[in-house]
């Protein structure tokens, strides 16, 4: 049996969300104080919150991305009485619990849902994959787009 590795790296939480029929501004205050008091928390790095596309949907799904220095910072946030004090008041606000996934690296960008991810390879390899797509397009693509432009007001 094989035992997983925490990665130090920055560590980022997905958390999928059903608001119940009526409570969306309740929960958009809840949103704005949950954010506003991990804001204060050590390690915190941001938080992005995609609203549902179809407000008149039947449940509404709220998807909330926090992202920490560290999966110990993240721990630190999620064992606080205040997070727990948040889970708490949120209760009435949700269908069912919310959902959560936590990543780290590039992974996060090609992970299916319903899928396993693949352990993050190395930075250095990822900056490789990085620069070798970008390079293109910065030394050979942007100086002919220039060049082709140079006459245009």
């Amino acid at each position: 049996m094989s035992q997983e590795t925490i990665n130090p790296e920055s560590i980022t939480t997905v958390i999928r969300t059903h608001v119940k029929p009526g409570k969306e501004q309740e929960y958009e205050e809840w949103l704005s104080g949950i954010a506003r008091d991990c804001s204060e928390f050590s390690g915190f790095q941001g938080v992005t919150i995609f609203r549902p596309n179809d407000p008149g949907h039947l449940h509404p799904e709220y998807v909330a991305t926090l992202s920490f220095a560290s999966y110990d910072d993240l721990r630190r946030w999620e064992l606080s009485p205040e997070f727990a004090e948040w889970q708490r008041r949120a209760q009435p606000l949700w269908i069912e619990p919310s959902t959560r996934d936590s990543r780290t690296g590039m992974e996060t960008w090609f992970v299916l849902p319903g899928h396993v991810a693949v352990v993050p390879p190395p930075r250095y390899k990822m900056a490789i994959v990085a620069f070798t797509g970008a390079a293109p397009i910065i030394l050979v693509v942007l100086p002919l787009i220039a060049r082709f432009l140079d006459g245009y007001p």
